[in-house]
């Protein structure tokens, strides 16, 4: 079961950036932030055993909040926003800061806001490289 953290308190954003790299603080600048997660053992799980229902285990709750995710910077875009999802975080600070739980995993902080800059990004693969026809 996927879990989102929307930071909009300045002060807070501060303190969540210096938990990110270096690289990542200067690109969350003046941003909101929203911090995803996943509560263990529950996605994927048996509700009556609280067995994993197959080999994914937790991996499953990965699944599914990245299609979370992605639906979710998909809505972002579609009101005029851009986003960066960043997975290089330290999360004893995110945790403490925010007060997450250790009952769920955090996966990525997203950082949203209006861009008039261009990304450059790497020229994609040819469907042809990563398909694999049977």
């Amino acid at each position: 079961m996927s879990r989102f953290y929307l930071i909009k308190n300045e002060e807070t954003i501060n303190k969540i950036n210096c938990a990110l790299p270096s690289f990542n603080q200067e690109s969350s600048k003046n941003t909101k932030l929203v911090i995803t997660t996943f509560i263990n053992n529950h996605s994927g799980f048996n509700k009556e055993t609280g067995l994993a229902e197959y080999e994914l285990g937790n991996n499953f709750g990965l699944c599914a909040l990245g299609l979370n995710n992605a639906y979710f910077i998909l809505a972002l875009k579609n009101r005029g926003l851009d986003s960066l999802i960043m997975g290089i975080r330290n999360e004893e600070l995110l945790r403490t800061i925010c007060n997450i739980p250790t009952s769920e995993t955090i996966v990525s902080i997203i950082a949203a806001c209006y861009s008039e800059l261009e990304p450059i990004r790497p020229k994609k693969k040819n469907a042809s490289d990563i398909t694999k026809i049977l």
